[in-house]
């Protein structure tokens, strides 16, 4: 009996659950430093800047 295919299922577009949502790094970006720098400002700016307000010093 061959498995019964999901429609809602599919292994290439289903994210990791193991890996943070985190903006794909530009070309050039590539380092954990940079990625760390870009993902910061990312949630920085979905958190309305109050992480800038305070510093710059997440918490």
């Amino acid at each position: 009996m061959p498995p019964m295919k999901n429609p809602d299922f599919n292994v290439k577009s289903s994210p990791d659950p193991f890996l943070p949502l985190v903006p794909l790094p530009r070309k050039g970006q590539t380092d954990p430093a940079t990625q760390k720098r870009a993902h910061f400002v990312y949630s920085a700016k979905l958190n309305g800047s109050r992480y800038l307000k305070l510093g710059g010093v997440a918490r």
